[in-house]
């Protein structure tokens, strides 16, 4: 597996943390708060979205109270900003490196990889600042916690295999990116951030998540949190390991094809 292949090289691993240093820091070189801009930005815009669908909104009764249904959005965001940083910087990850894989031989899983363990670091702090969050409202833990870590991770894995499925079509179909964003800013509203999937005038709510991974993560995690959607949950795992496994192996299998020539496309 080329995740494999990359990690057992000491180049590889090296070439790696030089680009997501590059990715963390460089671009706020200078300012103020500096590589911390990274957690400020979506945590802001998380707040935003709580703000304006929780407490302007009124919340949602289901919940119990404003302010956990707040923290159900908040949960929400956690996967979906991610996913949407991800796939929208993992589709231009070639065509913004091209001067590296033009002079060089170079491995371009990297560059996704990149995208993806950078958007994990980002994911795990805002993670833990959700997790103050939750003790504060609740005035208590919830043992939930440990069981959306791994959530976290295999979610990522998914990322990383639509990364290299849309970064490596880029080169060849410049109109990627544009379709891509488009398509994201409908998904939101498809994915059970801003509501739960009871709320899906859709009588038929497994295939709903077998044809959505994201919200199968979110739902998923929201059980293991808040005890709810416990009859979604088998259905979620099935959704993520396959829709994990199909992206992972065409993602590669893509690669593959196109690493030899992509330099002399760009």
């Amino acid at each position: 597996m080329s995740i494999i292949k990359i990690l057992s090289s000491q180049y590889d691993r090296e070439l790696l943390r030089f680009f997501i240093k590059k990715e963390l820091v460089a671009p706020y070189k200078g300012s103020g708060f500096g590589a911390f801009w990274n957690v400020l930005i979506p945590f802001f815009i998380m707040m935003i979205y709580a703000f304006v669908f929780g407490f302007l909104f009124g919340g949602n009764k289901s919940a119990g109270s404003i302010s956990n249904y707040v923290l159900i959005v908040v949960s929400g965001f956690l996967f979906w900003i991610s996913f949407t940083e991800s796939l929208s910087t993992g589709a231009v990850a070639i065509t913004l490196n091209a001067g590296y894989i033009k002079k060089n031989k170079f491995p371009i899983n990297i560059l996704f990889l990149n995208v993806v363990v950078s958007g994990l670091i980002k994911q795990l702090i805002l993670f833990a600042i959700y997790f103050l969050m939750y003790a504060y409202v609740n005035r208590s833990f919830s043992l939930g916690f440990l069981f959306v870590l791994p959530v976290l991770v295999v979610f990522m894995l998914l990322c990383f295999g639509f990364v290299q499925i849309l970064g490596s079509i880029t080169p060849y179909f410049k109109d990627t990116p544009h379709i891509i964003n488009l398509l994201l800013r409908l998904g939101m509203y498809l994915s059970c951030v801003l509501y739960n999937i009871e709320q899906i005038p859709i009588k038929d709510h497994s295939m709903y998540l077998y044809l959505n991974p994201v919200a199968s993560c979110i739902i998923l995690s929201r059980y293991f949190v808040f005890g709810v959607n416990q009859e979604y949950a088998y259905p979620s795992v099935i959704s993520i390991i396959c829709w994990t496994i199909v992206t992972l192996i065409i993602g590669h299998l893509i690669v593959s094809y196109i690493e030899k020539d992509v330099a002399d496309v760009l």
